[in-house]
């Protein structure tokens, strides 16, 4: 696998330019006290942490854009997949300088060959949060090393998720349960095309492969269906899922679609 690509500050602002803010949004309050990313992503680095992706949420104006919700990824310097299928643990960042957000942090995992950032429930693995008041820092820092601990920890759920095989009522299962959880009670597509493998390397059917699968079809989108239009001729219309961009929903997704697996995952061990 290449090196870790280490994002420089002038590629964070081309894709985030929220995470070097110097100053918070006008329309906070004088008790809302400004949280620097950038000082943030300064200590990481020397802790060892370095930024491999950041975006941010959307804005209705440009001036706007320079304050919004915004997510960094850190991996370790240390860390390493090396063949398809690999994981290795990340630190998941996320703030705003406009009062949207808290500061917080979660463990992540980052899966070689689809490059999935997922995000681990809360159930399993405690996120974070540090309000906006005083330097924060040093406790951002030593927050991450407890998340990552508890990251690598989420290693051991994949090793055993990659043993447990489903039969295809679960697999259904799964995939209807991501559907409602995307789409709620009227989905525009059908379960079983978020079971459709983008790539050869995921055609397995046991409990991580499937997890994989049916997490990037719902978060990418891209998948054909019908919705009901009484303006068109036959009563229906061709319609595409959208990709899920906003980063509360890309969160929210994740931990969900975790959860969901590890209660399959304990139901196959019980059973």
């Amino acid at each position: 696998m290449p090196t870790i690509h280490a994002m420089t500050n002038d590629e964070i602002r081309t894709a985030a330019p929220a995470v070097l803010a110097v100053s918070k949004h006008g329309s906070a309050s004088e008790r809302y006290a400004f949280i620097s990313s950038e000082r943030v992503l300064d200590a990481m680095r020397l802790a060892g942490f370095m930024p491999v992706a950041a975006k941010q949420s959307g804005s209705r104006t440009d001036e706007a854009r320079g304050f919004t919700k915004h997510m960094v990824r850190f991996r370790h310097a240390d860390a390493d997949a090396k063949q398809v299928g690999d994981c290795v643990p990340e630190v998941v960042l996320v703030n705003a300088h406009d009062r949207t957000s808290t500061y917080q942090l979660m463990a992540g995992l980052f899966r070689l060959v689809c490059l999935n950032g997922l995000v681990v429930s809360t159930g399993f693995c405690e996120t974070l949060k540090i309000r906006h008041v005083g330097d924060v820092s040093e406790k951002v820092v030593d927050g991450s090393r407890l998340v990552m601990e508890h990251s690598v920890r989420s290693l051991e759920a994949v090793r055993d998720w990659t043993k447990l095989t489903l039969g295809t009522n679960d697999r259904m299962g799964f995939a209807r349960a991501a559907l409602a959880l995307r789409f709620g009670e009227t989905p525009p597509i059908r379960a079983d095309q978020l079971l459709e493998a983008r790539r050869p390397e995921d055609r397995g059917v046991d409990l991580w492969t499937t997890f994989n699968v049916i997490q990037e079809n719902v978060l990418r989108g891209g998948l054909h269906g019908t919705v009901e239009d009484p303006t068109v001729r036959g009563g229906r219309r061709v319609v595409t899922s959208r990709a899920v961009r906003h980063i509360s929903g890309d969160l929210s997704l994740n931990r969900k679609l975790w959860a969901i697996a590890a209660d399959f995952a304990a139901l196959k061990k019980a059973a």
